[in-house]
């Protein structure tokens, strides 16, 4: 899914790829619920991967630093 200027700046959630070099928002959601329901569906990607999901993927609010740990 493609997102352009306007949706970055109505999106309230982010879905967010822990990476060594600096996080990555992978896409951006308008509840909190969407974006942690992309966490499940990726979920047995990562897990054949042999990752655990909450382990890599978390939901933060658009922006803002500091990242919602909620765990699923």
């Amino acid at each position: 899914m493609i997102y352009g200027a306007s949706s970055l700046m109505t999106a309230k959630w982010q879905l967010v790829l822990r990476k060594e070099y600096g996080d990555v928002v992978i896409q951006n959601f308008q509840t909190r619920r969407e974006a942690q329901e992309e966490i499940e569906n990726r979920r047995e990607v990562t897990l054949h991967l042999g990752t655990n999901p909450e382990e890599i993927y978390y939901v933060k609010r658009a922006g803002r630093k500091r990242a919602s740990y909620r765990s699923l």
